[in-house]
């Protein structure tokens, strides 16, 4: 049965204002979206991450140069899946590795944060599913320069962080940025584990 939610849009639009100077404007619309039935898969998924998920509000770019009143006719003849922005692993979420096979029914996932000691390179090679990232952070001890043949595959890459995962070796995340054409923020591997680095800095400046 599909479901419905209502959404505030803002953006900035342009107008003309005294002697014609361009002058920017807040624009904001109210809208009833309807939300289509989940697969039983993408249901499941959902369920099992649920408090490690952040949403995202993506509405269909047909819209942007319509009216408000034929955009809203619009949403309400093209219903839409949830979308869902953001995964966050933390320790908190108690997961196998097997049980991120269910990532493949979250394709519009942009950004994943793992911060899960128990992460391995398998793990890994199952985020990389989400072919459609952008973000990707890893902080695990275990992950190694085995996984990064996985991450080859991710070419919307804009931002890596793998400062977490000291047995990456730096010669090997340099080899794979290269790999990885739209990266714009780059994050390398520290040397040693980031728990010894924060608890030396703690105690070289104590509060």
């Amino acid at each position: 049965m599909p479901r419905y939610e209502t959404i505030t849009t803002s953006r900035m639009v342009s107008s003309r204002g005294f002697l014609w100077r361009r002058r920017w404007l807040e624009q904001r619309r109210t809208y009833r979206v309807t939300y289509i039935d989940d697969s039983e898969e993408r249901a499941e998924a959902i369920s099992f991450f649920e408090d490690a998920l952040s949403p995202l509000l993506q509405l269909p770019e047909e819209i942007d140069e319509m009216s408000e009143s034929d955009a809203q006719e619009y949403l309400d003849t093209h219903p839409i899946h949830e979308q869902w922005g953001m995964l966050k692993l933390t320790e908190r979420i108690d997961f196998e590795v097997e049980d991120l096979r269910r990532l493949e029914f979250l394709p519009d996932l942009q950004a994943l944060h793992s911060h899960v000691d128990h992460l391995t390179d398998e793990g890994v090679s199952l985020i990389t599913q989400i072919s459609g990232l952008k973000r990707l952070l890893v902080y695990s001890p275990l992950v190694t320069d085995g996984c990064l043949k996985y991450m080859e595959r991710l070419k919307n890459l804009t931002t890596i962080d793998l400062q977490g995962s000291h047995q990456i070796t730096r010669k090997a995340f340099d080899e794979l940025v290269v790999k990885l054409p739209n990266l714009v923020d780059i994050y390398p591997p520290f040397h040693r584990p980031l728990r010894e680095i924060m608890e030396e800095i703690q105690k070289d400046h104590p509060l």
